[in-house]
């Protein structure tokens, strides 16, 4: 079972983050390591956004679909990838 800790995971996350469309926004990243209600392991990735009202949903898919390269690469738990609007 390949798992990375939290700490590598939210560095390549920021690393994906910061060359998106959304680069400049991202004001925090948030993981938590989680279970489904199967009991299966997944990762919740909420990353906090000055704001979502420029942001397009193509921006938005296309950095989920990115996080969820990046972290499949290193740990086999699926990233839940959230959005907010940081306060």
């Amino acid at each position: 079972m390949q798992r990375s800790d939290l700490s590598t995971l939210k560095k390549r996350i920021s690393e994906v983050a910061k060359k998106s469309a959304v680069a400049g926004g991202v004001r925090d990243i948030v993981l938590e390591a989680d279970k489904d209600m199967e009991g299966g392991d997944f990762l919740r990735v909420i990353l906090k956004i000055k704001s979502l009202e420029r942001v397009s949903r193509d921006d938005l898919v296309a950095l989920t679909e990115s996080i969820e390269d990046a972290v499949g690469d290193v740990d086999e738990r699926f990233p839940s990838v959230r959005f907010s609007e940081a306060a």
